[in-house]
């Protein structure tokens, strides 16, 4: 499949904002700390606002790329099944690395049953693997939906689109609801529901026989930033530090977030210019340097008094160590070949 420049750039680049969103370069939030401030300072706005897209803008790439080369494809089940074994096979091989390192919970008595199993089958174990859980369950959800949707005559990216609204809407819904479990559990930073739009996102920008108009991105922006504002004025809540959140609102079950998100997606489709052959291998190493971070901000990031420094030190050393992963999976994988390729002849 022809490499899209706009996705490549995303990637080389994303990784840097998911390690600032874990090894804070400018301190802790305001919101992190009672009483609660007025209005978010800039360092609040940075990590709120800007870190924490990279994680839907990730999801809105995987979703995308699989619609793409799985439209490509003779064996549609083949694709799936091999996505998927990829992901379960990877998270489990990683979530077995971080137990030895000990990074995460398997079981944590106080939460009872319920809770436990809900943050082993969607939060990675308390660990950054939510990510390749949710992205299971969003590649699954998203075949259903093809599968449903191909039976019906109905134009399909309007109906998206409106998918695309209601679950947006439902995050909003979340905020009100009486109960104050239901509320915290439906919006924690692993949690599924915060992560549903995408799928329809990505169904979108797919059936797209071209790019989206600058005119339709820009109204979304304005939309996102405007909807940003709203929600520091109305959904920080000290129940959420109480709960074990970083900041007094939801990380990613924000309507800002969806919005903002699609709109540097939609962007990036706009850019045609070659990357580099360095940025490039950015772009190839990504998903190492979000498999890897973790590991390095435990045992790096703490031991630096200036974060700016320690932000600094956990992404040189990150990216040398998933450099050296790259290479030495891609010298396995020649071996592999090279052993098939003797034993055919």
């Amino acid at each position: 499949m022809k490499r899209i420049s706009g996705i490549t750039y995303l990637k080389a680049f994303l990784p840097l904002l998911v390690i600032a969103c874990h090894a804070r370069p400018f301190g802790e939030s305001l919101y992190s700390v009672t009483p609660l401030p007025n209005s978010p300072s800039f360092n609040d706005s940075l990590f709120v606002n800007v870190f924490s897209l990279a994680v839907p803008i990730f999801f809105i790439i995987s979703l995308y790329l699989y619609l793409k080369k799985r439209s490509r494809s003779e064996n549609v089940g083949s694709v799936f099944k091999a996505r998927i074994i990829y992901l379960a096979v990877l998270f489990l091989v990683v979530r077995g690395i971080y137990l030895i390192f000990g990074i995460g919970n398997l079981w944590v008595s106080k939460r009872g049953m319920v809770r436990n199993v809900y943050h082993l089958v969607f939060g990675g174990g308390d660990t950054l693997l939510y990510y390749l859980e949710a992205l299971i369950f969003l590649i699954i959800l998203l075949e259903i939906v093809i599968r449903v949707f191909s039976k019906l005559n109905i134009q399909k990216t309007k109906i998206y689109c409106i998918f695309a609204a209601v679950l947006t809407v439902l995050i909003i819904a979340f905020y009100f609801v009486p109960f104050a479990s239901l509320k915290v559990e439906a919006l924690r930073f692993f949690s599924p529901i915060c992560f549903l739009p995408y799928v329809f996102i990505a169904l979108i920008f797919d059936k797209l026989k071209d790019k989206p108009k600058i005119w339709q991105l820009s109204a979304l922006l304005g939309l996102g930033i405007i909807s940003a504002i709203i929600e520091w004025r109305f959904l920080p809540d000290t129940l959420f530090l109480q709960s074990g959140y970083q900041v007094a609102l939801s990380l990613y079950g924000r309507p800002s977030v969806v919005l903002i998100s699609a709109v540097i997606f939609g962007f990036s489709l706009y850019i045609t210019e070659k990357p580099s052959k360095v940025i490039e291998f950015m772009a190839a190493i990504s998903l190492d340097v979000y498999l890897t971070h973790q590991i390095v901000i435990k045992y790096v990031y703490g031991e630096v008094s200036n974060p700016a420094v320690g932000y600094l030190l956990v992404t040189v050393i990150t990216y040398a160590l998933s450099a050296v992963i790259y290479f030495v999976k891609n010298y396995l994988k020649k071996l592999k070949n090279n052993r098939i390729s003797e034993e055919t002849k």
